[in-house]
């Protein structure tokens, strides 16, 4: 991993991934993606982000709009990494989080997760040429389409 190009991030990724079937699930490198984790996605709160960032523990971070205390939680974690001169990134939810990168002045990746809200909104963002826009709803622009959403309704 030394002198390896930090932003290939998903080289890096699979590099720790596919050692771990050699060492077992122990030691540095089990550390190491424990570390990336708990780094770009598992934390939930604004707390849990400071703490992190105040131990010197990342280089970059993942705030989940939909699991860490909803765009208030997601901006003040962005405001500290800013502080910090620490790059955001993204983990799911990307039809809102595209909005929230392009508020911030220290945006990193947009992360396109696997699962879309795109078959349930009107107007989606769009991905072309490795760049994604969005529509031009206001606020976070999505605007469902409910009809789309009845078939998912649990009574």
């Amino acid at each position: 991993m030394i002198n390896s190009d930090p932003s290939r991030i998903e080289y890096l990724w699979d590099t720790m991934w596919w050692k771990l079937h050699y060492v077992g699930r122990g030691g540095l490198v089990s550390f190491a993606i424990s570390a990336v984790d708990i780094a770009l996605r598992d934390l939930h709160t604004v707390y849990e982000f400071e703490k992190l960032i105040n131990n010197g523990g990342v280089s970059f971070l993942e705030p989940d709009v939909s699991t860490c205390c909803g765009i208030t939680g997601w901006t003040r974690v962005a405001r500290m990494a800013y502080s910090r001169n620490l790059k955001v990134t993204t983990h799911g939810v990307h039809e809102i989080h595209l909005h929230l990168l392009a508020s911030i002045p220290n945006a990193s990746f947009l992360e396109v997760h696997g699962f879309s809200l795109e078959r349930f909104i009107k107007n989606p963002p769009e991905i072309r040429e490795g760049v994604m826009t969005s529509g031009l709803a206001p606020g976070h622009g999505v605007q469902f389409q409910w009809p789309a959403l009845k078939e998912h309704l649990v009574t």
